[in-house]
């Protein structure tokens, strides 16, 4: 048995931690979200941004 994950494209970092914030901040958007748990998906939100500004593009990586 495959695990069905296995099947799916790769996509890049930035791509997927884009896709996670948007889903992230429309947790947050929710009402009926506790305190607790918008405290616990801002700082989610706060760690994939800044995981976004330290991933570098395509093609601006330092020469070796």
């Amino acid at each position: 048995m495959i695990a069905e994950y296995l099947d799916q494209p790769l996509i890049p970092l930035a791509t997927a931690l884009s896709r996670m914030l948007e889903k992230i901040e429309s947790e947050l958007a929710d009402e009926k979200v506790g305190a607790a748990e918008k405290w616990r998906l801002r700082l989610r939100a706060g760690l994939i941004r800044r995981m976004l500004r330290l991933n570098p593009s395509p093609g601006d990586e330092a020469p070796c």
